[in-house]
């Protein structure tokens, strides 16, 4: 007969009546028992606790339950196992404890069939410790209880029941039960009112108690990547930083009742190790930082204050009771989800030999592509999305920025098979997924616009297209006669006029891609002039700063000469 024993008592120092804590109105140590019940290789499960007044509650516990109890010596936990076997004829004692909430009834059964079929005198999965702490079963023969029974003679292995076997291991025939991956860092027992509430969390959101332990594994590492809880050891803490050291974020949350109380980073670790009275095996609670920073629940931020929060990194959002909501990157909070469409498929033929074996905006500048620095300058406002479209020489273009994950940008590519002119690339664009205004530019084009300002001024004055303007001067080389009839009445020698032209920035809204034809060389006038005619509301906005069209080679060598200045 296979009797699983499971030791539980009232008198915790660190946690007082720990199993009978109520969770959804049932104590604790009842979860356990439905876990333990679900074990297809145990014939009988009683529960072992002191004949101590204080365990009282405990054995009324299981006779309300319906569950077997016996009570023996408080201290020499040895005799009250040897004593609860015999009574109960036991072939196989399985020794569980009562600070282990989430054993797990599939570890069970596989450390009893280990055991029978290696025909061992001891099996367990602690000899060698790969899963997490809270998750042990200990399996033996009844001889070999009673053998330690007499031979015991140390306290220590008196209260710990087969601490003498892990001392001599040469007088049995030892298995130990290992997982593929080592999980003993991680810490699922019963000991604080940290441990209780991380246990009482978990339950609560548990429909039913069939859950094998990956499951709450998952719960512990994968789904908090960023957070800890508070009853994990620092051993555990240490490994999870190591996890997180390329993500922006240097320190992990410590969490405690669904609440957010400290961080700790290998700073606060390494400074409690040489300084503190602490180990590796101490819980997180010891040495956090109890000074944090966060973001509210449903604040709306202004840009200058995300960006005073940017060193952060990550943040985690939490309500008024600092509870755990989500986390949040501030630069993906700063960052635009409107999208950048630059124009790179011309032939640059204006600047001749220049441009025989390159694209115009792959034209080195400073150092570098143009194009690169167009997409640098729309980063320092927080634009991510780039949609590049292509023709001439196409595959420098892309074979140069791929993706855009060397600028930590995103970059998707609308090849132009023919050419389709100045607007007709507009048509690949996937129009469903485009809900937002977007800016579309020339990919040949220097500046230090504000890119954020136009597009705040398009959206705040409801245009359909706003246009960026330049003013353009033209000088008359001559004097400028001005009569009546034939008769002078004024010479203006040599004057200028002042035109305001298109810049080759433009933001569009997503109403006008409906106007794009599909794969017909179209250009941006004829798309302004079927808006103006459709009644379409369409704004200018005059660019103050650097502006250079990189059209003719006199162009291209001025922008060597402006490069340093403007953009470094």
């Amino acid at each position: 007969m296979i009797l699983a024993i499971l030791q539980a008592r009232m008198s915790s120092s660190r946690l007082p009546g720990k199993v009978l804590k109520k969770v959804n109105d049932k104590p604790i140590l009842y979860y356990q028992i439905e876990r333990i019940k679900k074990s297809s290789k145990i014939d009988k499960l009683v529960v072992a606790t002191s004949a101590n007044v204080e365990d009282n509650d405990i054995e009324l516990f299981c006779k309300e339950n319906d569950i077997e109890c016996f009570r023996g010596d408080l201290k020499n936990v040895l005799d009250r196992y040897y004593k609860c076997a015999k009574l109960f004829k036991a072939d196989v004692v399985v020794r569980l404890t009562g600070d282990c909430p989430v054993t797990d009834f599939n570890v069970i059964d596989e450390v009893i069939s280990l055991h029978q079929n290696s025909n061992s005198d001891y099996t367990s999965n602690t000899l060698e410790r790969t899963f997490p702490d809270g998750l042990d079963v200990e399996v033996f023969n009844f001889n070999v209880l009673e053998s330690i029974y007499y031979k015991a003679k140390d306290p220590e292995d008196i209260e710990h029941v087969t601490k003498y076997i892990h001392g001599h291991k040469d007088e049995y025939k030892l298995a130990n039960y290992k997982n593929d991956i080592d999980y003993s860092y991680i810490r699922w027992t019963l000991d604080t009112l940290e441990d209780f509430y991380f246990f009482k969390h978990f339950y609560e959101s548990k429909k039913n108690l069939n859950f094998g332990w990956k499951e709450l594994l998952s719960i512990t590492t994968e789904n908090k990547k960023f957070l800890i809880d508070s009853n994990q050891t620092i051993r555990y803490a240490m490994k999870k930083l190591e996890e997180i050291v390329n993500d922006d974020i240097d320190s992990l949350y410590v969490i405690s009742n669904k609440k957010i109380i400290g961080t700790l980073s290998t700073s606060d670790i390494r400074r409690a190790l040489i300084y503190g009275d602490v180990t590796n095996n101490d819980q997180v609670i010891k040495v956090i930082n109890k000074n944090f920073h966060y973001l509210e629940y449903l604040k709306q931020y202004s840009k200058d204050e995300l960006l005073k929060l940017l060193r952060y990194g990550i943040l985690p959002v939490l309500n008024e009771d600092f509870e755990f909501i989500e986390f949040k990157s501030v630069k993906q909070m700063l960052t635009k989800n409107n999208i950048v469409v630059l124009m790179a498929g011309g032939l640059g033929s204006r600047l001749g030999k220049i441009t025989e074996k390159i694209p115009k905006p792959m034209l080195s500048i400073g150092g570098k592509p143009i194009l690169q620095t167009i997409i640098e300058q729309f980063k320092t406002y927080m634009f991510s999305n780039f949609y590049i479209s292509v023709n001439y020489m196409a595959d420098q273009i892309i074979d140069f920025f791929n993706n855009g994950n060397t600028l930590d940008v995103n970059i998707k590519y609308l090849v132009e098979k023919q050419k389709l002119g100045t607007a007709g690339c507009l048509c690949m664009l996937d129009k469903d997924s485009i809900s937002e205004p977007f800016i579309l530019m020339n990919g040949d084009i220097l500046t230090n616009v504000n890119f954020e300002d136009i597009l705040n001024f398009h959206e705040t004055n409801k245009y359909d297209v706003t246009i960026a303007t330049i003013s353009y001067n033209i000088q008359i080389p001559y004097g400028v006669i001005s009569k009546e009839g034939n008769t002078v009445r004024d010479i203006i020698e040599k004057p200028i006029k002042t035109y305001e032209t298109s810049a080759g920035i433009y933001v569009l809204s997503p109403n006008v891609l409906k106007y794009v034809p599909d794969n017909e060389k179209y250009d941006i006038t004829s798309l302004f002039d079927e808006l103006i005619k459709d009644g379409k509301k369409i704004g200018t906005y005059k660019i103050n700063g650097y502006w250079l069209d990189i059209g003719k080679p006199d162009d291209f060598y001025k922008a060597h000469q402006d490069f340093a200045c403007m953009f470094q």
